[in-house]
């Protein structure tokens, strides 16, 4: 009884994340991180689940690994080696994405620790349908609905949907969640009922419909490359009645975003998809790579980016190398081109290693379905080479760690091993939680 206890309590705490905390608002001043009030609710919920898994090491006095993820603790620990390089004086600066790194690490081990079945990932998804169904509806709220002055302060002007997170691109990447998640359900012929058909029809016809009112071309682009990926395995696997729906769906979320428009002649003209942020995030790219260059091997110290950067930027400028001048960049829109300048090489060829291993991984048996699951990491993994949407976003880091552990689980049977050690996992299952909680509950008073 207390491991099925341990188990429902994950799924307990999961569903009020998504249902609940991840769309906490409150009036904020903006930024990234835990600058926003609904990033701070997130690791409060992913605190508590962190804990979780540590508490099942303890009750269970057992371990529970693979290759995947030895490989990846020994990735994340070489991503904290250029803390003690000697250019790192500014290193306490990024701390706030070290720390948040292991927390994502230790997410997927605590994940791993715990005995889900393929039942209990079925309901977490039906859960994350429901996030999203509750995004989309609120993002239609901020196109259609919301007037000036409106008590959310969202600017009516805009053109462009953000839901809770205040960033379109950012909402366009969580809504993916939906036909995501539809994919997988219906992949495992999980729909067994009316009711479970209608949400994840419903779900994936305003998720579609929001993909195009955020005005994201990264959402836009990572919509039409998800769909051939998903299709393979799903044409192999599901029934056909059920995918027609969802098919149907989609297609009719794609056409209701222009009726709108049509009918209306005075609603807000969307944003055209394209712009001038093309040219800035090429600025950004040139300057990186000039100062890559100045600094391969050792980079130019963890933290030091801000500072670094906008010197540089205006002396590539005098000397003609970089055409353009980007203002208040704090990360260039390229996670690669971020690593590779604060840390230099070996920040770089670790997640190049990381990413070849876990394609690996994905494609080691069946094409199909390393196409399926590659699917699912795809849009995330794509934001994150043209934004900083993991910054903006704690909810979608959580689930990107809760998704890489468990695809590994389906491709990587975890191995069991002995673990007596009954204390010190306890105490740093209930102390994680409490100092987190504590943490963020100050963090929104601050606010």
């Amino acid at each position: 009884m207390l491991k099925l206890n341990l188990e429902r309590t994950f799924i307990l705490v999961f569903g009020a994340m998504m249902l609940l905390g991840m769309h906490y608002f409150q009036h904020n001043q903006g930024g990234t991180g835990l600058e926003l009030p609904f990033n701070l609710v997130a690791w409060i919920f992913g605190s508590i689940l962190i804990g979780l898994g540590l508490i099942k090491v303890s009750q269970a006095e057992n371990l529970r690994y693979h290759k995947p993820l030895l490989v990846l603790l020994l990735a994340t620990l070489t991503l904290y080696l250029p803390l003690f390089y000697p250019n790192a004086e500014f290193a306490e600066l990024a701390l706030d994405r070290l720390i948040a790194l292991a927390a994502g690490v230790l997410l997927i081990f605590s994940f791993t620790q715990l005995r889900l079945g393929k039942q209990q990932w079925q309901q977490m998804l039906y859960l994350i349908l429901i996030g999203v169904l509750i995004e989309s509806c609120y993002a239609l709220v901020q196109m259609y609905l919301l007037t000036e002055g409106n008590w959310v302060g969202f600017n009516i002007q805009s053109g462009r949907a953000s839901g809770i997170f205040q960033q379109p691109n950012v909402l366009g990447s969580f809504v993916l969640l939906g036909p995501l998640c539809a994919a997988w359900l219906i992949a495992e012929q999980a729909v067994r009922n009316k009711y479970q058909l209608g949400l994840i029809c419903l779900t994936s016809f305003l998720a579609a419909w929001t993909c195009f009112l955020t005005g994201s071309r990264t959402t836009l682009i990572s919509f039409f490359v998800i769909l051939p990926l998903l299709a393979p395995y799903l044409y192999k696997k599901a029934q056909v009645t059920v995918l027609r729906y969802w098919y149907l769906s989609l297609a009719v979320g794609v056409i209701a975003y222009s009726l709108p428009e049509l009918f209306n002649s005075n609603s807000i003209p969307r944003e055209v998809v394209g712009g001038d942020s093309t040219v800035y995030r090429i600025t950004m790219l040139e300057v990186c790579w000039q100062l890559f260059k100045q600094q391969p091997f050792w980079g130019w110290g963890y933290g030091g980016f801000d500072g670094v950067y906008h010197e540089a930027q205006a002396l590539f400028n005098q000397q003609d190398l970089v055409n353009g001048f980007h203002f208040n960049v704090a990360h260039p829109h390229n996670e690669l081109a971020y690593w590779a300048v604060e840390g230099g090489l070996l920040p770089l060829i670790t997640l190049l290693f990381l990413a070849g291993y876990i394609l690996k991984q994905l494609f080691n048996k069946r094409w199909e379905k390393g196409c399926f699951y590659l699917a699912m990491l795809f849009p995330y993994i794509f934001h994150s080479m043209t934004e900083l949407p993991f910054y903006h976003s704690a909810i979608l880091w959580l689930l990107f760690c809760l998704f890489i552990a468990e695809i590994n689980l389906r491709l990587n049977p975890a191995q069991n091993r002995s673990f007596p050690a009954k204390f010190a996992p306890k105490v740093f299952g209930l102390l994680i939680p409490i100092v987190t909680i504590i943490f963020m509950l100050t963090g929104l008073q601050s606010i």
